[in-house]
């Protein structure tokens, strides 16, 4: 007992001794939570209950990995049931899957497999899928099973023209899923809330057999596991709630944080239990995140305190633009390392995946470790990749890798048959797959009716290639806006939607940044650049990298240094939060981000950003304002520059003067001969310099005669000796 109550504060060893009855645990960033929980598991079985009457459920399996370990460490008996929401249902429904119709070997769909299977449904019933995608009626399906509401039940009542949609489809849905012996997710949750609704001697086994539960990030509970919890605890009331309700940022995934606010009126007796004290931050951000959330209404009043040092103030920065924004990430994050932090010691955070471009390309030019966590980086998203395939096809119709990638991106109907017969052809004729579609002999193998959209693809092409040849934004526009790759995109619904037409947004950017710093490029010169990023990405540091993540993919995590990046309206709060709820969650997200801070943090926004082609001028995030400006060091990016090095720099001129003269770099400016030393790969000769606009892109040649390109300007080089 002394070792498990040992360094427990007051307010901890209240609810980590709590034994029966409810108990909510208020638990604020930092405040211990995760080791209140298994400390409480551990004392449970110090006082005789036994492991197989605990069951522990947490929201990810790292979470019930991390607790898993921290329970066997305090030397306590195996058998607890610690799990996730999903793993627990599925769980249960082997033992009990004959009550619900199924085999206990069912399987269970991903989203990928119930969208597959939706789409057929779709296309046997005739409906439309401009008219409503599969994505939308997956989503509707989902709500519906959500509130525990039967296929009949929904048929009963549709009220728009998706809905009917979902309707029709979801009858022979669920009964194509029995058929199978499968289940969706949304089928774990809801068949388990029906078993035990339906099935009272399956109920009573359960109640028996969990005695005391205990369920982690309430606040992100929905309806119906709130339901499966109160069914299993109505007797004999031994629930353990913890969360908090300024942490809830999941209601587009079903959360529902009344669920937590509403926990002492489903449960008047409940011991309540709040953890303001912070272990994590420092004085300055804890106050700061602290006065920010207490403009929400929806939450539980507390303040939260900490016995940490005050640290320094919060800096926010404004750039000019997201290149300026970036480099000056950089210089930051490069001067952290200098001054002694570990790249893993560092985070920057962003509402929307999309504004991961520019800091990414930033990193990568600055010889910057980092990992994309809850995404994939940019270049490597599909939609980018499908995008540069239409791209480099164009610009060398040599390229089968590309062809094969978009020729039915969007479908063509070019099926595996004809593709293996053009490829057969082109193999013997030693020519190109483009080539074989232009060939009257390999067109003879195509189906007649489809030679029209075969035409159709090649004249898009020629329109890329020709578009290319003014600049590589032309050919980024024709490729996004002609393809039918957008109209596409909008069949993946509303949330997966708007990221992917953001993120090819975000590409022509890309492309028309490309255009400003090199006029003479063209496309062909962008393609190089993109493949001349992704190849200095191989030889990162995989150990020891700075993270960039979403601000919704941080929570549960802490960094000793923190940057927010995006911190204008319409990104945070998101322009689809409307209602005064949504704009609630959306400042909740903004205090999670805060909180995962201990020592630093910087907020950065943007005066324009390129949307769509064109620059648009951004309004600072009205949270801003929640934060006390006594605890905000306002800076400008040329201070922050200023004791970095050159390779961090960004001149904020450069954005409005396009004339801007070459860097001057002296005596030391490349030139074919000179001998160099590269951190990675070890001494070298340049090999060829090509001039392009402010920068110099330079071949060198390292030991072992292996060739590499890079931007001198940003390559970390040492000069040992001129040429």
């Amino acid at each position: 007992m002394p070792d498990i109550l040992e360094g427990l504060t007051d307010a901890q060893r209240q609810a980590v001794t709590h034994i029966n009855g409810p108990l909510l645990v208020v638990a604020g960033p930092g405040s211990g939570k995760t080791r209140v929980i298994t400390r409480r598991i551990a004392h449970l079985l110090y006082c005789g209950i036994k492991p197989w009457n605990i069951l522990a459920i947490t929201f990810t399996n790292k979470a019930a990995n991390e607790m898993r370990e921290r329970v066997a460490a305090l030397g306590t008996q195996e058998g607890v049931w610690l799990s996730t929401f999903h793993s627990y249902c599925a769980r249960v429904l082997r033992q009990y899957a004959d009550r619900m119709g199924f085999r206990k070997d069912f399987t269970i769909y991903d989203d990928d497999d119930s969208a597959r299977l939706i789409q057929q449904l779709m296309k046997e019933g005739a409906i439309d899928k401009e008219r409503v995608t599969p994505r939308i009626i997956q989503t509707l399906i989902g709500a519906a099973k959500e509130r525990l509401v039967a296929p009949e039940e929904y048929e009963a009542a549709p009220s728009d023209p998706a809905q009917k949609a979902a309707a029709q489809v979801y009858a022979g849905y669920q009964a194509r899923l029995a058929a199978a012996n499968a289940m969706d997710f949304d089928d774990l949750v809801m068949k388990t809330a029906l078993l035990l609704r339906q099935h009272a001697d399956v109920l009573e086994q359960l109640r028996r057999r969990h005695q005391f539960v205990l369920i982690d990030e309430f606040q992100d509970t929905s309806r119906s596991q709130y339901m499966i919890a109160g069914l299993l605890t109505r007797e004999h009331r031994n629930i353990c709630a913890t969360g908090d309700p300024d942490q809830s940022i999941y209601g587009w995934r079903g959360a529902d944080i009344h669920n937590i606010l509403d926990f002492e009126r489903d449960y008047p007796e409940a011991k309540v239990v709040f953890l303001d004290r912070n272990y994590r931050s420092t004085k300055t951000i804890l106050a700061a995140a602290d006065q920010l959330i207490a403009a929400n209404t929806e939450r539980k009043e507390r303040t939260l305190y900490t016995n940490n040092p005050a640290g320094e103030k919060i800096r926010l920065i404004q750039s000019d633009n997201p290149n300026e924004e970036a480099g000056c990430v950089a210089g930051i994050v490069g001067q952290l390392i200098e001054d002694g932090f570990a790249a893993r010691d560092i985070a920057v955070f962003y509402r929307v995946n999309w504004l991961s471009r520019p800091i990414e390309e930033a990193f990568l030019k600055g010889g910057i470790p980092y990992q994309v966590v809850g995404g994939v980086a940019f270049y490597a998203r599909k939609e980018v990749k499908d995008i540069l395939a239409y791209l480099r096809l164009a610009s060398n119709p040599g390229d089968e890798a590309a062809f094969r990638r978009i020729i039915n991106v969007p479908p063509r109907g070019a099926g595996p048959k004809t593709l293996a017969a053009l490829g057969a052809w082109a193999r013997e004729h030693n020519a190109t797959l483009i080539d074989a579609l232009k060939s009257g002999q390999a067109r003879a193998l195509v189906p007649e009716k489809k030679l029209a959209v075969i035409d159709s693809f090649l004249a898009l092409l020629s329109k890329i290639s020709a578009a290319g040849d003014k600049s590589a934004n032309s050919a980024a526009q024709v490729a996004i806006g002609q393809t039918g790759y957008v109209e596409m995109l909008k069949a993946a619904g509303r949330g997966e939607n708007h990221d992917r037409i953001a993120n090819l947004d975000e590409l022509a950017n890309a492309a028309a940044g490309y255009d400003e710093g090199n006029p003479e490029g063209k496309l062909a010169g962008f393609l190089e650049e993109t493949a001349l990023v992704a190849d200095i990405d191989n030889w990162k540091d995989r150990e020891d990298r700075v993270t960039l993540m979403t601000m919704h993919a941080a929570k549960g995590l802490e960094f000793p240094a923190v940057l927010m990046l995006g911190l204008e309206e319409g990104i945070l709060p998101h322009m689809y939060a409307k209602s005064a709820s949504e704009l609630e969650e959306e400042r909740r997200v903004f205090f999670v981000a805060m909180t995962r801070a201990m020592r630093k943090l910087y907020l950065f926004y943007s005066n324009e950003r390129l949307l769509q082609g064109s620059w648009r001028y951004n309004i600072p995030s009205r949270f801003l304002k929640g934060i006390p400006r006594e605890l905000v060091e306002i800076e400008s990016p040329a201070v922050s520059f200023r004791e970095r090095p050159l390779q961090y720099r960004v001149k904020r001129q450069e954005h409005q003067d396009k004339s801007a003269s070459p860097l001057t770099l002296g005596p030391n400016a490349p030139k074919p001969g000179m001998r160099v030393r590269h951190g990675e790969f070890g001494h070298g000769v340049i090999k060829s310099v090509v001039r392009q606009g402010q920068r110099h892109k330079i071949t060198v040649t390292f030991g072992g005669a292996v060739d590499r390109k890079l931007i001198y300007e940003l390559a970390h080089l040492e000069v040992i000796s001129q040429a």
